[in-house]
């Protein structure tokens, strides 16, 4: 017993027991690490590509792992920073494919209306039909609206009806001033009166 070992531990050809053991458990041990590896992976991603941002608590609750070794992870990995890099790149891919979506129906709109506009403007003009001022003011309303103008009808004053309400208004102040005027001089009261 001169190397410090009990016969118990050593096999019969002088090997020690767990130098055998040891060997015989590296490719189970190779596994473990490689399942471990893809555990980290999982929880991280779980942690950074989830909607809604999960807590350590709820991450820890659902593999299995303790809070403390959760974090410590989470934080030596940088976690946090990560998962607001990883949307703050999908806010922005969301935000071109919406704007691109936006501007080719925008384009595709205006053009439609623009065709419309100019084919019911040839049909006035050969008489072919009628159109109203209405019809036109829908017409004009819509194309402010195409390219960005207000959408409802409160927000349209400036369109053609608000424009005549407006007109309408100024002429009958203006009645009214000439109509008191006039009363005014017939009654004496005016500055006219020579008297």
């Amino acid at each position: 017993m001169a190397s410090g070992r009990t016969e118990s531990q050593k096999t019969g050809d002088g090997v020690n027991k767990s130098e055998v053991s040891s060997y015989q458990n590296k490719p189970a041990r190779k596994e473990q690490q490689k399942n471990t590896q893809a555990m980290w992976l999982t929880i991280r991603s779980a942690y950074i590509n989830r909607e809604d941002e999960p807590s350590i608590n709820q991450l820890a609750g659902e593999f299995g792992i303790s809070q403390s070794q959760l974090g410590r992870k989470a934080k030596s990995e940088n976690w946090v920073s990560r998962r607001k890099n990883y949307w703050d790149k999908v806010g922005i891919k969301i935000l071109k494919k919406c704007s691109s979506d936006t501007a080719e129906r925008l384009i595709r709109n205006q053009k439609v209306v623009a065709g419309a506009i100019g084919y019911i403007v040839s049909q006035i003009k050969s008489e072919s039909i009628r159109a109203s001022l209405g019809d036109l003011d829908k017409l004009i309303r819509l194309e402010e609206f195409i390219h960005g103008g207000p959408d409802s009808r409160p927000d349209a004053l400036s369109g053609i009806e608000g424009i005549i309400r407006e007109l309408g208004k100024k002429r009958a102040m203006e009645h009214r001033d000439v109509i008191a005027d006039d009363r005014k001089i017939t009654n004496g009261t005016g500055s006219d009166n020579t008297e």
